[in-house]
């Protein structure tokens, strides 16, 4: 499959495999803007830290380091092992009882996570990882007649709608990576849908 369909505000779009020319191009500005993070500001660049050199520096002062990680996975083996009974509960009544607390460790998840991603997304490495994604993004998203959405990448960039460029992000990688866009939720939130699906299709009428 070669491009695949999705809507967004009653309107189509599709997503397209990139080209080998695309990938170059997405490599290139992945080089470019990890380049320029890199530099010194006194030479022009913006002088961003790699993911190395910030990992020291929040451990040296004491932001993040073993017992935040040792947190942060022992949140995420209690959601492993909540998702396992929320499985098996599916049609019970335990269910809302176990997919609430998911979401408190989710929270919990959640709030080790931003901690994190508030340094380490501002690292030289993350910074040139997204532009690659982006990019990706912008070239391979197009109108529903093949029509580009983004004249370019610097269009894309200016995009107001980040509704859209999440939707786009989702469908895309979805589509690069052979998954089912559902996948890229919670998995707690998949089953809570499927359970509600299940019980509007039992409460309905049969026909006689």
């Amino acid at each position: 499959m070669k491009e695949k369909k999705f809507k967004f505000k009653d309107k189509w779009f599709k997503v397209i495999l990139p080209t080998p020319r695309i990938i170059e191009e997405a490599d290139e500005e992945e080089v470019k803007v990890f380049s320029d993070g890199l530099r010194p500001k006194d030479l022009g660049g913006k002088g961003l830290l790699t993911q190395e050199q910030m990992e020291k520096i929040l451990r040296d002062n004491k932001i993040w380091g073993d017992d935040e990680q040792r947190a942060l996975d022992d949140v995420r083996v209690k959601i492993a092992e909540l998702l396992d009974k929320l499985e098996k509960e599916k049609g019970s009544k335990k269910f809302e009882k176990i997919y609430t607390k998911i979401k408190e460790y989710r929270d919990k998840e959640q709030a080790l996570l931003s901690k994190y991603d508030y340094y380490f997304s501002r690292t030289v490495d993350a910074r040139a990882r997204n532009a690659r994604l982006m990019y990706l993004v912008a070239s391979c998203i197009k109108n529903e007649d093949g029509s580009k959405v983004w004249n370019n990448f610097d269009d894309f960039k200016q995009e107001e709608d980040f509704d859209f460029v999440g939707e786009a992000t989702r469908q895309a990688m979805s589509f690069f990576l052979n998954l089912d866009v559902d996948i890229l939720t919670y998995p707690e939130d998949r089953l809570f849908q499927e359970r509600q699906k299940e019980n509007k299709k039992s409460a309905s009428p049969t026909k006689s």
